[in-house]
């Protein structure tokens, strides 16, 4: 009833606040840099429906309306610096709630043959 519903949209990059915060402590030099190399993201959510969230509360998924996209796929796709097919592209590009910044780069990693 009163449970906030949301829906993650993209991936977050690293910024460099992470080195201002975490780089002081670490040997890495760039660690916003290092992060993004090593895969990890975050992400950020739509809100679908207003309502209450806490730590203790449970989590489920209510609906996975593209199978195929993954935050790990669409983060490796995003900065491989290899080319794909149209089939592995396109419906990526068909995501209506996938920011059109991450479309843009997708749409670059289509091979124009």
């Amino acid at each position: 009833g009163d449970s906030v519903q949301l829906r993650i949209v993209q991936p977050r990059r690293p910024c460099y606040k992470i080195n201002d915060q975490i780089g002081q402590f670490s040997k890495v030099p760039n660690i916003a840099s290092w992060v993004t190399k090593q895969g990890i993201a975050g992400w950020y959510f739509e809100v679908v429906r207003d309502g209450m969230i806490s730590a203790d509360l449970p989590v489920y998924l209510i609906e996975r309306p593209y199978p195929f996209a993954t935050l790990e796929k669409l983060w490796q796709l995003a900065n491989s610096k290899e080319k794909f097919d149209a089939e592995v592209i396109e419906p990526w590009l068909a995501i209506e709630c996938l920011e059109d910044s991450w479309k843009t780069v997708l749409a670059k990693k289509m091979r124009k043959d």
